[in-house]
């Protein structure tokens, strides 16, 4: 997949050049401490009041930190670091190599997000019910009651109210942004009340978080009442910091090594899919099947499914168990066993020789079916060091992950983020994008706060400013083909969230937002890192992993815990000796320590720093911890006006243009109430048996004990039909209409003296009635009853198949031979049946990871398939030319939408019950064969 870059690059700087002087910067560096730590500028400030003449020698470790990160750490916080946007100039020239930026910052502040919330509980006092009101976007009816979602002291919980006329009204009125003054007048003379009873009300809601105010916050969009004019000057204030551009083209010389990096780990690198996410969608097709539901439905925790692990508490009931504890059980994070995929195993090859560099570029790769895909926009994250590029981390959902919060930055940053939204829009017609707020943690959810960067929002706590607001009632959701999707009923489009921020969603305990975090990764690849502890844990070395001039990992080294034990015990100087003689077998001295947002530079040189060092390995927690080489260049390309350069990070875009959402067109009586009945229980007009029974003697039962007694009783039966499983168990499952109900217990105890025999001889192994549950939502109800007709007609041909004992190729031969036909009276032309026979044999490959080994015993067995002699065959059944017109019937009635999901079914299930066992491999092999029919030269 071709990627482009995008024509702007985000350059991300520490605020003090590299080689700053911490005598000259300490007062501005106290200043900034005083935004990140007020408490540690306190204590600052009473130590400076006793010795003004305190040097970086005597300073406190933890001022050495912050001075370290105002060097060499560009990830912003506060006024620490600094982003500034530049043209992306494709044109290579010694020029445009060179970034030169101004050393000044230009910080842009908001309230912080803890005071803002303070600040909007003072302004809802002087103005409670606001301007305009919406309905909370997670609330919905169930059993006389109203549900929603209501944040409380950081944590979310589920609410109910009783349902009242007058409730029920305003929540469906402030659905879409309402006037109050509005909802105040007409509700009033609604319901015969007086204006201020019914504000009285409408305040109510708004303080049990039912409705949401515009005095409310959100973490999307700017607010007019932060201007500092109407803000306290005691207010914490939350920095975004830009630094002017004084150069403005740059030009990336591995730019090119950069793509070809990214094509290569993409194709190479193993997928696996999301665990929690999987099992949601296991649980969903279990619980709902094909049934579309709402999503407040879907991850209700007694109407709908768990996800993640994680069940919202009612409110009155609370939890005794702290959850948080247990997260780690559902990460929803791929298995991290050791795999031994062609990466891993190329880099097990080369540490087991010894080797300090590994060159993933010498890995010769295998034959690939496909690549995962990639989202239309992506990002890479990295920092130069000398002629090579360090990669830091590469991917997510889309581009705005990164820049999100840099939106309320510039207009120009505002702008691309824009830009990119409109791309990804573009790529995907039929599909709308939505991005989601959501807040809980105060301090943190300051990087969650962006601009409107997608039209679309659903605002799961607060007020909603996008230009289209979605609530949980009005999305869907479905599994179709494997995917998880969700459809806007008012939209009439499949939607899907694009959350524009870099927050880490795994901190939430909130189900609904893990939910939608994760199904924005859905059958995406996401992360094209390489996190060598996965491949091999605890080792004592991990080599250098690179692809060409792209280092893709460090060089790390291991420091035992046995000389950390030591270094306890020893006093500073004898310490900084004993630490340096095991550094001076490294061939290394600067090296980068800690994780995270505690990652620090360590210049082993200095004596200062690995004086710094040694304070920092003897409070380390863990018993043993890591070295990694540092890759700090002595001079950077990133320069500001006086020659001073910047450990700098640069943030590129790539993108693409193809399509990677398809949309689905779902009728809306799909999203309707049923018009016929869904659920038949024992005793109705139906009857459904689970015949448990291994799958070498289930075509004996059907042919010589089923088949018989629906002959004796045909004058009781309307119609039946049969589908094999495996879940739980192998077993048939046997639906039978009755004519009439009447005859429920007559028929019941005829089949049960039949059942009886079979599990006295061993011939069943287990025996139950269950409720029939019509797959609506499959079908829709206009075709569900035409459907049970072909499936009655299907069966019958398939028993009077497998009667004559057929050989396997003339299984496969009748096979073919029908699907020829179903294709012919489903698609209008040749052309569109062989690309829905070309997309099943992809979707079967993927379904069954087929290389190329495959693909050859496949192409062996297609051509003994076709020189074996043709079966000499049984006509065509009776019933066939029923069982097409009732296909015909079927697409005249529904959807054109739908038809290759209806002819994927039928061929389906007349795999399934023509073959035993093995049923989808049947049917995997089978497409093959029957593209393979459809693209030979036909004989004439």
């Amino acid at each position: 997949m071709e990627l482009d870059f995008l024509p702007k690059i985000l350059c991300r700087t520490p605020v003090f050049a590299q080689n700053s002087d911490f005598c000259i910067k300490r007062s501005t560096l106290y200043e900034y401490i005083r935004d990140a730590s007020p408490e540690l500028y306190r204590s600052l400030q009473k130590g400076d009041q006793k010795n003004d003449l305190i040097d970086m020698h005597t300073q406190d470790f933890a001022v050495w930190k912050y001075f370290n990160r105002a060097r060499f750490r560009a990830t912003p916080f506060g006024r620490l670091a600094a982003v500034s946007l530049i043209d992306l100039c494709r044109t290579p020239n010694f020029e445009a190599s060179k970034i030169q930026l101004y050393a000044d910052i230009d910080p842009v502040s908001v309230l912080d997000w803890d005071d803002l919330k303070k600040f909007d509980l003072l302004n809802k006092k002087a103005s409670h019910i606001g301007e305009n009101l919406q309905t909370n976007a997670t609330a919905y009816a169930v059993h006389g009651h109203q549900r929603y979602l209501h944040l409380n002291a950081g944590s979310y919980e589920l609410c109910e109210v009783v349902q009242r006329p007058e409730v029920n009204w305003i929540l469906e009125q402030s659905r879409h942004t309402i006037s109050a003054n509005e909802l105040i007048s007409e509700g009033s003379r609604k319901f015969n009340t007086s204006k201020k009873t019914f504000a009285e009300l409408l305040e109510k809601l708004i303080d049990i978080q039912l409705l949401w105010s515009d005095k409310s916050t959100n973490v999307i969009g700017s607010r007019k009442a932060e201007s500092a004019s109407d803000v306290s000057h005691n207010c914490q204030r939350y920095f975004l910091t830009e630094r002017k551009v004084k150069v403005a083209d740059y030009h990336e010389p591995l730019s090119a090594e950069i793509r070809e990096a990214v094509d290569f780990l993409n194709k190479n690198l193993p997928y696996s899919e999301n665990l929690s996410m999987s099992d949601f969608k296991t649980a969903f097709i279990k619980k709902f099947d094909l049934r579309f539901v709402p999503l407040n439905i879907a991850l209700d925790p007694a109407l709908g499914i768990k996800y993640a692990g994680f069940d919202l508490q009612f409110a009155q009931h609370g939890s005794m168990i702290n959850e948080k504890i247990f997260a780690g059980q559902y990460s929803g994070q791929s298995s991290t066993t050791i795999g031994y995929d062609p990466v891993r195993r190329f880099i097990l090859n080369e540490m087991c020789s010894g080797q300090h560099h590994v060159d993933l570029a010498d890995m010769i790769a295998e034959e690939s079916i496909e690549a995962p895909r990639l989202p239309n926009s992506i990002s890479i994250l990295y920092r130069k060091f000398r002629d090579k590029v360090v990669l830091q981390s590469i991917g997510g959902c889309t581009a705005n992950q990164l820049l999100g919060r840099f939106s309320l930055t510039s207009d120009a940053i505002e702008d691309f983020c824009l830009q990119i939204a409109e791309l990804e829009q573009h790529s995907n017609p039929g599909i709308e994008f939505f991005d989601v707020s959501y807040q809980a943690e105060k301090h943190v959810d300051n990087i969650n706060r962006r601009k409107h960067l997608y039209n679309i929002e659903f605002p799961i706590s607060g007020y909603g400013k996008g230009r289209i607001i979605l609530d949980g009632n009005d999305i869907f959701v479905g599994v179709r083909r494997n995917e998880v999707i969700l459809y806007s009923r008012s939209l009439r489009k499949r939607v899907v969230p694009r959350i524009a921020t870099a927050y880490n969603y795994r901190r939430s305990d909130l189900a609904l937002y893990r939910f939608l975090s994760d199904l924005q990764n859905q059958s995406l690849r996401t992360n094209l890192g390489i996190n060598i502890d996965d491949i091999v844990p605890g080792m004592k070395h991990y080599p250098r992993i690179s692809y060409k001039n792209i280092i893709l990992s460090p060089e790390r080294w291991l420091i035992p815990g046995s000389l950390i034990d030591k270094l306890r015990t020893l006093g500073s100087k004898a310490a900084v000796i004993l630490l340096r003689e095991w550094l001076s077998n490294l061939n290394c001295s600067i090296f980068r320590a800690g994780n995270g947002d505690q990652t620090l530079i360590f210049d082993t040189g200095d004596p200062l720093d690995i004086g710094m060092l040694v304070k920092f390995l003897k409070q380390q927690k863990v018993t043993q911890a890591y070295l990694a080489e540092g890759l700090i260049s002595e001079r950077s390309d990133v320069i500001d006006e006086n020659g001073h350069s910047y450990a700098a990070e640069m943030l590129l875009s790539a993108a693409h243009r193809k399509q990677i959402y398809e949309p689905i067109d779902i009728h809306p009586s799909s999203l309707a109430p049923d018009s016929i009945c869904r659920n038949l229980s024992p005793g109705s007009e139906w009857l459904y048996y689970e015949l448990y029974t291994h799958h070498s003697v289930s075509n004996e039962l059907l042919i010589n004990f089923i088949a018989p007694f629906f002959k004796t009783y045909r004058s009781y039966i309307r119609k039946w039909f049969f589908i094999r499983y495996a879940d739980q168990g192998e077993h048939i499952r046997l639906r039978i209409h009755l004519k009439d109900r009447s005859a429920v217990s007559h028929l019941m105890i005829s089949l049960n003296d039949l059942l009886d025999e079979l599990l006295r001889n061993g011939k069943l192994a287990d025996v139950q009635i269950k409720t029939y549950k019509r797959e609506i939502e499959r079908y829709g109800d206009c075709r569900m009853i035409i459907l049970e007709d072909l499936f009655h007609a299907d069966s019958e041909i398939v028993l009077s198949t497998i009667k004559h004992g057929p050989s396997l190729n003339a299984l496969y031969a009748s096979t073919i031979d029908f699907v020829n036909d179903l294709l012919k009276c489903a698609f209008s032309s040749q052309q569109d049946a062989v690309l829905f026979v070309q997309q099943m044999v992809e979707y079967f490959n993927r379904e069954f990871d087929l290389n190329g080994s495959s693909f050859k015993e496949i192409n062996k067995g297609y051509k003994l398939f076709k020189s074996s002699p043709v079966p000499i065959f049984f006509k065509k059944h009776r019933k066939h030319k029923l069982l097409m017109k009732k296909v015909q019937r079927c697409l005249a009635v529904g959807d054109r939408s739908t038809v290759a999901d209806l002819v994927a079914d039928v061929i389906h299930l007349r795999v399934n019950r023509l073959f035993p066992d093995q049923q989808r491999k049947h049917e995997a092999l089978l497409y093959q064969y029957q593209l393979k029919d459809m693209k030979r030269p036909q004989d004439h």
